[in-house]
Parts: structure tokens; C-alpha cells; sequence
């Protein structure tokens, strides 16, 4: 334990981190990949929440960039690299002197260019408070399909079991539901042990979204049975699939800000499909099952999340006054405050908003005079 090795070639085809195994391995047994980095670091106060676009002082100099961001994101385990619908380059990272070391490496070690970087902003994320107070539905296009949905909040817990991968062995690893018999059934006793559902509502999960397989929120089917028949008339495959899509799509850019959603429940309620299987493509439902979506949050009394992080302001007991005053004007809120045993000194542990949080540190030395 505790050994390095390095390996060349691997960097073409290893974004954050992978398992290596030997040929003989694989031929002799099944080998276990070990436990996903984006996994533990996609949850708690690691998630990456502060964005930056950058652009090249010189344009020319674009393709020098590109290349030194792929560096940085593989160097950087919590950086989050994308290219916008406009065409900017935003950087994620957890905060703001996470950004500035992430920058001076791609200006002096990796591109060794000068870059432009924009003012920090702050993913937040969409929820809601109530179940929606009608039930919502959206057509096709083509006016021959028609979803009915609801939505109503998660139980408080379950989008945190999700995210730590607690129920990843309802569906299969790409998200379908071709999971372990034995996983599934293991997932669906925690949800009615922990988090109270019946038979009928654990067996009925369709999907995680946005991420296939731990995205905070789910999507039920809740379509009840035929009255004269007393049977449940099956979702077609490829319906199903789209429908699954339409819910992940909207999910992933909400109806407020286009934000990602956390802990939304959707049930599906109604599905009244075209016969053709031409009439009930994906290009049909997939569009209408997002609206119908953004319709049952819209009704559900929606609501912004805004990312926060935890302090610790250790001081002398003479500043201890200044550190209230300082968490307060940051729209901060002060957890505890006590005594460092062995000193003389205070350690004021508090509650800050990302947004506020901005040459925080700057205003901490003033305040203490350093």
C-alpha cells in the first residue's frame, strides 16, 4: 500500500480515472472496477457549483486551450469541463480558490497561454414543495398520444440514498431494467423498509433521472388497470423508452432556470397511445413527456435550491464579534461557536451561501487584521 506506478499511454483514453487490469486477469476471473471517483465526488460539499467561462486573449491560440483543458480535467478530479450552446467554455469547480488553482495550472503549465475569465456565477437547482394541485398532461404533436403526469417531492433522505449509489442495483448499469434479481429486490426492501413505499410503488420505479442510475429524482408508473379487464395494459418498449428520455430531459434543464432538479417524484399516471408504432416514435413522445413534466413541477409550487458551504472562522476571542457581523452581511447564518481547547483562540463554525461566499476570505483577514 501506499505505492505509485506510472503507466504511459493510458492518458488518451482515461478522463478521471479507470481500473487496470492484466489480460490474464480478465481471461482467469471477473475483475471489479473499483468504486467511480465522479460517484463520491458527485455528492455533499464536493459537488461542483461555481462556474467560470474562459476564452483565449488571442483566438488563434483556441485549439492551445482546448488541449490544456482535457489536461486539467483529468488533473483535477472535481473539475467539470463543457462547451455551452454558445460556444463559451465553462469551467465547474467546488469554489473559488479551487478555480484559481485550476487556471494557473492551464495558464503556466498546460496551455501556457493568457486567458479572458469571466465573473464567478453559481449553478443552483429546482425543487418543489407540494404535490401538483391538478394532474397535468401534454400532447404529441401529431395530437395521437397523450401523458398524464403528477409530481410530488421525494422522501426526505431518499435523494442522498440515491446519489451514494444505495439503490444502483434496481436498474442495469446504463440504466435499463435489465438489473440482479437479487440487487433489485435488495433495493426495493430499502425503499419500503426506510422510506415507506408499498410493494406496488417499489416495483413500479421506471427511472432515475438525470442520471440514469443516481439521479436524485424518479419517475413511477402509476397507470392504473383496466376497469373491465382488471389487467394493466403494458407500456410498449420503445413508448417506455422515450418516456424515460422526455423525463431525464427535463430533469436535467428544469422549468425555471434550466437548472438540473433534485428530489422531484413524477408519476405517470395516464398514457393514452397512438396504435402505429410510427405515430408513438420517440420524436412524438419524447418532447410531450418533458412538457408534461415541466407542467406537473410548474403546478407543484416549485422552488430554487441554492448551494451553501459550511465554515470554520478560528480567531482570537476579541474578534468573535467581527466574525457574526461578517457571516451576517453574507446572508450567512452561525451554527456554533466555541473555545479551541489548548488556546486562547475561537472557532466560529457557520453557514454561507456559494453566492455570497466571493472574497470571503479577503473580508476575514481585514476584519482580524490578519
Amino acid at each position: 500500500a501506499g505505492q505509485i506506478v506510472l503507466i504511459e499511454g493510458l492518458g488518451e483514453c482515461v478522463v478521471k480515472g479507470a481500473t487496470v487490469v492484466s489480460a490474464s486477469a480478465v481471461e482467469g476471473e471477473e475483475p471489479y472496477v473499483f468504486r467511480p471517483l465522479a460517484r463520491s465526488l458527485g455528492v455533499g460539499c464536493t459537488t461542483p457549483v461555481v462556474r467560470v467561462a474562459i476564452e483565449p486573449l488571442k483566438p488563434s491560440e483556441l485549439p492551445k486551450m482546448v488541449e490544456g483543458l482535457r489536461k486539467c480535467n483529468s488533473s483535477y478530479p472535481a473539475l467539470q469541463t463543457r462547451v455551452e450552446e454558445s460556444g463559451e467554455h465553462a469551467l465547474f469547480g467546488t469554489g473559488e480558490l479551487y478555480l484559481d488553482c485550476v487556471l494557473y495550472d492551464l495558464r503556466e503549465v498546460y496551455a501556457e497561454i493568457e486567458i479572458k475569465v469571466s465573473d464567478p456565477s453559481v449553478s443552483f437547482a429546482e425543487s418543489l414543495s407540494e404535490t401538483s394541485s391538478v394532474k397535468c398532461f401534454a400532447e404529441s404533436a401529431n395530437s395521437r398520444n397523450k401523458l398524464t403526469l403528477i409530481a410530488e417531492p421525494l422522501e426526505e433522505g431518499l435523494a442522498e440514498a440515491i446519489e451514494s449509489g444505495q439503490l444502483s442495483g434496481y436498474f442495469s448499469s446504463d440504466g435499463g431494467a435489465g438489473g440482479d434479481d437479487s440487487l433489485r429486490r435488495a433495493a426495493q426492501n430499502l425503499l419500503r423498509q426506510k422510506f415507506d413505499w408499498d410493494l406496488l410503488a417499489a416495483k413500479s420505479l421506471m427511472a432515475f433521472g438525470p442520471d440514469a442510475s443516481i439521479g436524485p429524482n424518479v419517475l413511477l408508473d402509476d397507470i392504473l388497470p383496466d376497469p373491465v379487464t382488471g389487467v394493466k395494459p403494458p407500456l410498449p418498449p420503445a413508448a417506455r423508452d422515450a418516456i424515460i428520455q422526455g423525463f431525464q430531459w427535463a430533469t436535467r434543464e428544469g422549468p425555471l432556470a434550466d437548472e438540473p432538479v433534485r428530489a422531484v417524484k413524477l408519476r405517470l399516471l395516464g398514457a393514452d397511445l397512438a396504435d402505429d408504432a410510427f405515430s408513438r416514435a420517440g420524436a412524438q413522445l419524447i418532447p410531450a413527456a418533458r412538457r408534461a413534466c415541466y407542467s406537473a413541477i410548474l403546478t407543484a409550487q416549485p422552488r430554487l435550491l441554492e448551494p451553501v458551504f459550511a465554515l470554520e472562522l478560528s480567531c482570537p476571542a476579541s474578534c468573535l464579534e467581527a466574525a457574526y457581523r461578517l457571516v451576517a452581511t453574507r446572508r450567512g447564518v452561525v451554527v456554533s461557536d466555541g473555545v479551541l481547547p489548548g488556546t486562547a483562540g475561537c472557532v466560529v463554525s457557520a453557514v454561507v451561501p456559494v453566492l455570497e461566499s466571493f472574497g470571503l476570505e479577503t473580508d476575514w483577514r481585514v476584519a482580524t487584521q490578519g
